[in-house]
């Protein structure tokens, strides 16, 4: 079944979603472009203190290195069902990175360039987002499906009432 059936499906009142369904929308609708912005405004800072000529190709290497330590994972769980290993890759993933994110702001202090608090608060962010999106898988995600259920249980005995209601009618009438 392609992801646009799927979709389609998951759409119909009534249907179920499982927990891969909602992972993958919360990390593609939720997590990678929440980070589009904080991603721009750091290149923006990285442009304005001419990284090129003061901190030069290593620190543009780390940035490309921590790209990696979260991409490989993202992509890695957008593709395969999450299991205890994909957990593993992910939680390693994020401490390696963090680690690298050490590291470069202390290649970026150690360098000519100046590194603002601006820039400092958008690593920050950077940094937190992921670990937001696992609070939100980890936690929200089931408990936002559950009031989901409840009100579709709401409506299918509103509905069952409804035709009751009228199954008692069409038979009072036909004793007339």
């Amino acid at each position: 079944m392609t992801r646009r059936h799927r979709a389609a499906e998951v759409a119909t009142p009534g249907t179920t979603v499982d927990v891969g369904d909602a992972t993958t929308r919360c990390l593609l609708y939720g997590l990678l472009p929440s980070r589009f912005v904080p991603g721009l405004a750091d290149r923006v800072m990285h442009r304005r203190t001419r990284i090129e000529d003061t901190a030069g190709t290593r620190e543009s290497l780390i940035h490309s290195l921590m790209t990696a330590e979260v991409g490989i994972p993202t992509a890695l769980t957008l593709r395969y069902e999450v299991n205890p290993l994909l957990l593993t890759v992910q939680c390693a993933g994020a401490a390696v990175h963090e680690a690298t994110a050490l590291w470069d702001v202390r290649t970026a202090v150690r360098s000519e360039r100046e590194v603002k608090p601006v820039e400092q608060h958008i690593h920050s962010l950077l940094e937190s987002l992921p670990f937001g999106a696992a609070i939100g898988a980890c936690v929200l995600l089931p408990y936002g499906e559950e009031p989901l259920r409840c009100r579709r249980a709401a409506r299918a005995r509103k509905n069952e009432l409804r035709a009751g209601g009228e199954a008692a009618r069409r038979h009072a009438t036909k004793g007339r």
